[in-house]
């Protein structure tokens, strides 16, 4: 690559300040910015027009890449060759034919298949060099394709030429020449005009705000960075039927109670853990823990049994051992005295007993229920706010607080169920603001440190930054960036008297003592006129 091009890759947040400092002191003539879609510089039209200025100002050649669409627009508008990014072709020598050739814009005309080259006096040494070189025909047509395949807009179609009768020319000849003759009087005699284009001087101001709003503040103070809040919070309720998906294999032991009755003897009988219950349809069951069995009582000579009631668990798994009331006889007495003396018998079904899979609950079932509780109760309230907030308020992401207040949740892992409900309660919180507030502080902060023959010209979109609401207090402090175009003020007004009446040369120099002037543009009508009309009505001063 040859030191005297450049490329150029612009980032989508890129500031056009940034981008006039990098263009102004690269030391390359020519310089490709490669921008990508959606970047702030293609929406800001003025920031251009100031980028063409100092690129002129500093002899260099840019040339645009992008496929924003907007973007080639405005800047093909602006003045700028536009190429499409996604055309770029690799060893592309356009530029190096671009230094050494005439610029071209996307106001060329063609003529059939031939350009027809429009003179202008320019005192751009890189026209000026092409001229002198006199370019030989093949070469020039060479750099015409060249650039016509590089350009993004396609060249504008003129019809072919008109065809005549041979007897019709002395009289249309004729005509034109009187109808150009009638027009340069009517031209000189009745509508002798000035225009003048200024492009008046524009200065970059950043400004770093740290701002607190907040409900409490009722009006603006320029001393201060505080602009008015709007507060609101929405409570929302949200429930829900969910599906447990873990399986488990079990088994389990029947349990219950059984009356165990001593009429045997009036003294109490201990039986240890486990001792072993068998009930009338051969059905195993043992106690969970010792018991004392108390003594019989005798009265009139006969035995009144005395009883307990004791736990019981079913010596095997499954649903088998799930039985109704029965009674059951100690297997350990049989043989003995005992075995009639000591007997149980259930009040209540035994239950509980089961062998196989079920379905439980899991951790991630946990999980997943909170999850899409809060999803869902947040989407709700995002739909809901917009409704409850007036249209010239502003909502930022930031500015905008979601609370999980209770969420109820009926299970918990293990749990033998298939199907349940939860349940959530949440809360947005939220802090709303004007953005003309926010403008204005800033026009009140930059009115401090600006001239008095300057003014605001445009604010460019704000950047928000850290910032830290606080609910209970209800305020949000928020870093606000941005960056103002300041532009100098022309009297228009006096300087059309200034001018009245002058030639150029006077109206250049009345321009050059205006502190505010970048650059400016004299066009005289007709155009061999000397000198500014003496009627103010026929001066008309247009700001670029």
């Amino acid at each position: 690559m040859k030191n005297h091009d450049r490329t150029i890759n612009i980032e989508s947040n890129t500031q056009l300040q940034e981008l006039i400092e990098e263009v102004t002191s690269a030391p390359e003539e020519i310089l490709r910015l490669i921008v990508p879609v959606g970047a702030k510089i293609l929406r800001n039209e003025i920031g251009l027009k100031l980028l063409k200025e100092k690129s002129n100002q500093f002899n260099k050649k840019l040339a645009f890449f992008t496929d924003d669409e907007m973007g080639k627009i405005l800047l093909a508008r602006v003045g700028f060759i536009v190429k499409p990014f996604s055309k770029i072709k690799t060893g592309d020598d356009y530029f190096e034919k671009l230094a050494k050739g005439p610029r071209v814009s996307i106001s060329d005309i063609y003529v059939g298949k031939k350009p027809v080259y429009q003179k202008k006096e320019s005192k751009d040494p890189v026209i000026d060099d092409f001229e002198d070189k006199k370019i030989n025909k093949e070469k020039e047509e060479s750099i015409w394709q060249e650039i016509e395949k590089e350009n993004e807009f396609e060249p504008i179609a003129v019809s072919d030429k008109l065809s005549l009768r041979r007897s019709l020319w002395p009289y249309l000849i004729g005509f034109v020449l009187s109808s150009v003759i009638v027009v340069l009087l009517a031209s000189y005699f009745l509508l002798p005009s000035a225009r003048i284009v200024i492009n008046p001087k524009r200065e970059f101001k950043p400004i770093d705000l740290s701002v607190k709003i907040a409900s409490s503040v009722k009006g603006l103070d320029g001393s201060l960075e505080e602009i008015p809040g709007q507060f609101l919070k929405l409570d929302r309720e949200f429930q829900m039927n969910f599906t447990a998906s873990g399986k488990e294999l079990v088994e389990e032991h029947s349990t219950g109670q059984i009356r165990v009755y001593n009429v045997y003897s009036s003294s109490p009988q201990t039986l240890v853990a486990n001792t072993r219950f068998l009930s009338s349809d051969g059905k195993l069951f043992r106690t969970t823990e010792q018991i004392r069995v108390p003594g019989a009582e005798i009265e009139g000579g006969k035995i009144i049994p005395n009883s307990i009631l004791v736990e019981v668990r079913a010596d095997e798994a499954g649903e088998n051992y799930n039985i109704g009331p029965t009674t059951f006889s100690i297997p350990g007495f049989q043989g003995t005295p005992k075995f009639n003396g000591f007997y149980g018998k259930s009040e209540q079904s035994i239950s509980g007993g089961f062998q196989g899979e079920v379905t439980v609950i899991t951790e991630q079932d946990l999980d997943s229920v909170r999850q899409i509780l809060q999803e869902r109760v947040f989407n709700l309230l995002e739909q809901e706010w917009p409704a409850r907030i007036p249209k010239d308020l502003t909502v930022l992401d930031k500015s905008k607080f979601k609370k999980v207040e209770v969420i109820t949740i009926p299970v918990e892992v293990g749990s033998r169920v298939k199907d349940f409900v939860a349940s959530i309660s949440g809360s947005l919180s939220i802090m709303a603001f004007k953005e003309s507030d926010l403008k204005s502080l800033v026009e009140a902060k930059l009115g401090l440190i600006i001239s008095d023959n300057t003014f605001i010209e445009q604010i460019e979109p704000f950047e928000y930054g850290d910032f830290d609401f606080n609910i209970n207090s209800q305020i949000l402090n928020i870093d606000v960036k941005t960056q103002a175009i300041v532009t100098w003020a022309i009297d228009v007004e006096q300087l059309v008297k200034d001018i009245l009446a002058q030639d150029e040369a006077h109206i250049r120099q009345v321009l050059a003592t205006e502190e505010g002037v970048e650059k400016a543009k004299i066009t005289l009508w007709p155009f061999w006129s000397e000198r500014v009309p003496d009627n103010p009505d026929k001066i008309k001063i247009e700001i670029d």
